[in-house]
């Protein structure tokens, strides 16, 4: 029964991806390959946040600071990223490949120059980077494949998911063997080789068939639609408050990546490579339950998969830092992955459904202007709660703020998409 139930869920899926073009297949798997880059190297900041910490005598809320600045950038820059990538997008290779690049030298830097306040400033690059790359590979997935955009942005998550599980193993292994500084100036090399295979290959596929002069003057918009049309969505009951809920549970997610690290190795005395292993469960389960949530959103709406997926992130925070048990602790955090990233883009799928079809990148710079606010205060009131009373705080707080977030989900009536069918 259950075999059959999850054959019927995937083999939409399958069936999609099977019958992809040539070139459309090659863009799809290799923008999934960038989104794997992408978290691969993001990843690398939790690992080294304990080796700042007893180095340079950090504080909690120094440290909160820290990804404080990274979310921040990312959230703030988001929305004009966005932009650009809906009236803009000839620059969609270019912004591409710069946001991976950009990683690397970000992470070189901070190997050479690791001091607190040098940290702050390439934190913040990171951000950017970050900001770069999602919502132009979203909007370049959406023209690419206008009519299995579910298909294609479900195997983009699952990158995410991927990049996050391998990273923390194999480089906290690393990391065991080699200097941290080290660790991070040989990732330079990978990126800088990846960066030019990704431009050759994006510029031949063609992001939105921009050699194509019909293609490219039917994909122009406007400034007066695009501004009708982002006051529309910004009045949306529903887009308002699953952006509002969302931010909350972007918050609660940060405070929970900044002080996760710190309390693995610090509190239980995890080593850099145990502490990867359970990082790595909070990313893993992603990869199966990304595409399989979101076909279920599909079909039963964002609404039953949204409500009980953030009472069950709450819950689970606040189970964290109630045992120091290492296989239950192990279950819980594996848990929590099933939910942590596949949520993300959940949400974000219900802000697109209620909005027009020249922002769909738009939405998700709205999206992450408003978790502005939430992602710089979130960190810091975390670390403010640990320097005063204890780690266990930091889970406390970001379970709170998920189980308010569910509440506000559930008068809200949802709408299923009108434009986006595959």
């Amino acid at each position: 029964m259950l075999s059959n139930t999850v054959m019927n869920v995937c083999r939409p899926l399958y069936s999609k991806l099977s019958n992809l073009g040539g070139k459309d297949s090659s863009f799809l798997y290799w923008i999934t390959f960038g989104h794997i880059v992408m978290h691969w190297y993001q990843n690398l900041f939790p690992l080294i946040l304990p080796y700042f910490k007893s180095e340079f005598g950090l504080s909690a809320v120094q440290l909160g600071s820290l990804n404080t600045i990274q979310m921040g950038v990312a959230s703030g820059l988001m929305v004009v990223v966005a932009y650009f990538a809906d009236t803009r997008r000839h620059l969609q290779i270019i912004i591409l490949v710069s946001a991976i690049l950009i990683l690397g030298i970000c992470y070189f830097g901070i190997s050479l120059l690791p001091t607190y306040a040098w940290t702050l400033i390439w934190s913040g690059l990171i951000g950017l980077s970050v900001a770069l790359w999602h919502p132009t590979a979203m909007g370049g997935l959406s023209l690419k494949f206008p009519k299995k955009r579910g298909m294609a942005l479900g195997v983009h998550g699952v990158g995410a998911s991927i990049g996050d599980s391998l990273s923390p193993i194999i480089v906290g292994a690393f990391i065991m063997t080699f200097a941290w500084r080290t660790v991070l100036q040989f990732h330079l090399i990978p990126i800088a080789i990846i960066s030019i295979i990704m431009w050759r290959v994006l510029s031949k596929n063609e992001v939105a068939g921009q050699n194509s002069k019909k293609n490219s003057d039917k994909n122009k918009v406007d400034f007066y639609t695009y501004w009708t049309d982002l006051k529309t969505l910004i009045k949306n009951p529903q887009a308002l408050s699953v952006t509002i809920s969302n931010a909350l549970i972007s918050g609660a997610r940060v405070a929970v990546l900044t002080f996760l690290p710190i309390y693995l190795f610090d509190t239980l005395g995890f080593s850099s490579l145990k502490m990867g292993v359970y990082l790595a469960l909070l990313f893993a389960m992603g990869a199966i339950s990304q595409p399989i949530m979101g076909i279920l959103s599909d079909r039963v709406g964002r609404k039953v998969i949204l409500v009980p997926s953030f009472l069950i992130l709450g819950v689970l925070y606040l189970l964290i830092g109630s045992t120091q048990n290492d296989i239950l602790l192990g279950i819980i955090i594996g848990i929590l992955g099933a939910f942590f990233y596949p949520i993300l883009n959940i949400a974000q799928a219900a802000i697109m459904d209620v909005g027009s079809k020249d922002i769909q990148s738009t939405t998700m710079g709205v999206s992450g202007l408003v978790g502005w606010p939430a992602i710089l205060v979130s960190p810091i009131i975390a670390g403010l709660l640990v320097d005063k009373y204890n780690i266990e705080m930091a889970f406390i707080f970001a379970g709170v703020i998920s189980l308010v977030s569910t509440l506000i989900l559930v008068p809200i009536k949802f709408t299923p998409p009108a434009d986006f069918k595959d």
